[in-house]
């Protein structure tokens, strides 16, 4: 099967461990949508004896965590902070896109400027979940 049904079983299982208070913010039909589509051969199970950061999930897992947590459990400040994470994001991968096209002349080697990247991407995301999870 597709990454994106064994996303859909790494995302059910996970749901399943949400806090009953924040399960319920999540429409029925959209955990029976992960229900329904996942990989029944994929085999995944959470581990409690591993912190959520160190949990081997797919990219396709954080996506749709993302956007449940966005669209059914923060709170309106906690999803201006997700907002705004990840419109630095983009911003950081855009200007890594546009680098990569760049002439790798001496000229502009000299005028180059440099992105400093914070906290990455990912590992704030995790941090968002983990308190999620953490309930």
């Amino acid at each position: 099967m597709s990454d994106i049904a064994r996303a859909y079983t790494e995302v059910y299982e996970i749901l399943q461990y949400l806090p009953e208070e924040e399960y319920n913010k999540i429409p029925s039909w959209q955990i029976d949508y992960f229900k329904y589509n996942r990989d029944l051969d994929y085999k995944f199970n959470y581990s409690f004896n591993e912190s959520f950061e160190n949990q081997q999930l797919l990219y396709d897992t954080y996506l749709n965590l993302i956007v449940l947590y966005d669209q059914y459990i923060a709170t309106p400040q906690r999803k201006e902070a997700l907002r705004k994470m990840l419109l630095e994001h983009e911003e950081v991968m855009l200007k890594d896109i546009f680098k990569d096209f760049e002439d790798d002349s001496e000229e502009k080697k000299d005028t180059e400027l440099v992105v400093q990247k914070k906290e990455s991407f990912f590992k704030k995301i995790i941090s968002f979940i983990k308190n999620l999870l953490k309930g």
